[in-house]
Parts: structure tokens; sequence; C-alpha cells
């Protein structure tokens, strides 16, 4: 039977310290009692356990090893460098000569300047021969298109914007419903009138209908309405038409896709309407 002493010979120490002045071993080498296991567990107590065995220390932790930090160092400078890379979330497209600019998501298809002149600035549209003209749209389509400019089948959003200068007779009659009217009949009159002229869109159901004040006397109007095609398509609308204070030139932003498109990404129509900012020179 093993005795209750150390290597060395002398008797183990069992003293529980300020808890207990009890034997320095028990009797017998019999094992620790369960207070004394207790007491283990709260505190690293005993020198040696009955039998003169030694509990073990815990491992001293070690520094990490250079290469392990070098490594680490190298992950999170990886991380910022890809971080930094990422594609930005808006595309800006900006008219420098006119002050005007808007956002589109990243992702979205810019119109080619030709695709876009021959299915708006064709010989006979209103803007065909208009100088100092500037236009440009982008479509949020897998395949983008010019013809989704007014197509019925646009399940996408698609974004159109243009400035043109007033004529001087286009500039005295400007006016908030001539704003509302610049690309499809709006108020009461145009749409009378364009179904006297086998205007094909019907269903006419206005939506939004807002004036604008901007800075240095730049104003004009928001509206969001919808229109059916032949077929009972529904297409919604949305456009910002807005004129300098002296009404000599015409800044347009307008957005379209079907109804159902529209209801599902109204947040992002409103992102990119809401960025159409225009600073009269």
């Amino acid at each position: 039977m093993a005795r209750n002493t150390s290597r060395d010979g002398r008797p183990c120490s069992l003293a529980l310290g300020h808890l207990r002045r009890g034997p320095q071993c028990w009797p017998g080498g019999t094992g620790r009692p369960a207070l004394l296991a207790a007491t283990w567990r709260l505190r690293r107590g005993p020198r040696c356990w009955p039998g003169g065995t030694t509990p073990r220390s815990p491992p001293t932790p070690r520094n990490p090893p250079l290469g392990k930090i070098l490594c680490g160092l190298g992950a999170l400078v990886v991380a910022i460098v890809v971080a930094g890379c990422a594609a930005p979330e808006f595309t800006y497209v900006t008219d420098g000569s006119a002050n005007t600019y808007f956002k589109v998501p990243y992702a979205w298809h810019k119109i080619s300047d030709g695709s876009l002149a021959a299915e708006f600035r064709s010989p006979g549209s209103m803007f065909g021969g208009a100088s100092g003209l500037w236009d440009t749209a982008y479509d949020a389509a897998p395949a983008p298109s010019a013809a989704h400019l007014f197509s019925p089948t646009a399940t996408e959003p698609f974004a159109f914007a243009f400035v043109a200068p007033l004529s001087p007779s286009g500039s005295n009659t400007m006016s908030y419903n001539g704003l509302r009217d610049v690309m499809l009949p709006v108020t009461s009159a145009a749409r009378q009138a364009a179904a006297r002229s086998k205007f094909p869109l019907t269903g006419f159901r206005l939506l939004r209908d807002t004036r604008l004040a901007l800075s240095q006397g730049v104003h004009g109007v928001w509206d969001t309405f919808e229109y059916t095609y032949p077929g009972g398509i529904t297409d919604t609308f949305d456009q910002v038409a807005l004129t300098d204070a002296d009404n000599t030139q015409l800044y347009v932003l307008i957005m379209h896709c079907l109804a159902s498109c529209y209801s599902q990404n109204q947040r992002e129509f409103s992102t990119i309407m809401s960025s159409f900012t225009v600073r009269s020179p």
C-alpha cells in the first residue's frame, strides 16, 4: 500500500489553507474526500496527492509563431483589397454641359447612342432636328434593347433621360401642364386631343402629380401614371420634367415597365427619380 509521502520522503501536505487546518495527510493513503475534491476545483490546492503523485500543471501558453501572425495579416490585407475592389452600387449618369445627373443601379446596361438614335430620334420625331440635344438610356433587362423605350413588354425597368433647348415659342408657352404632357398625354385636355387622333393607349390612371421647386429657379413636375396597351397590357410610367427659371431648357427623366414590375421595384424607381438633379448655369 502506498504511503502518504512525497518523492523526497516527507509527509504530503494536504492543508486546505484558510478553509481547514486538518491532518496533513489522510491516514492510510486513502483517496481525498469529497470536501477536498470540491476545494480542488475552487483552488489549485494540494501540492501532491496521496501516494506521492503531483497534479499536472496546465501548459504554459506560447506566443503564436511569426508565420501564423504574418499569414493572418496577409488574409486581412486581401480582405480589405477585395472589399475595395467590389463593384460600386450605382452608375452616375451626367451631362456636364447642362449640369444634370442621375444614378442607376450599377448592373444596368447603357443603350448605345446609335441604337437610341434609331429608336427615338428618327426623322419626323419631335426631337429629330433639335440642336444641343443630350439623351441617354439604361435598361435593367438581361438582354438590353432600345426597343424597350416604349415597349409594352418591358418586364424590367427602363430609364430614358434627355436635355433639350426650348424654342422661343416653346419657351413662351411652357407651363406645368406642358411639362406633364412632354412625353405622353397626362392632362385631361391632352388625352382628349390624343383620343381624337387615334392614340392607341387607353385606361389612363394617375398615381402621382407633384410640383417640384429646385434651386436656382429650376421647377417642374413629377408624375406617375398608368396606360394600357392594345392587348390589355398595363404599363406604369414615372416621369420628372423640369425647366430652368427662364424656360429655355427642358430636362426630362422617364422610367417605365409593366405595372407588376413597377409594384415590385417601386423603391428602386423612387431612388432613381429622386436622384435626378439639375443645377441651372
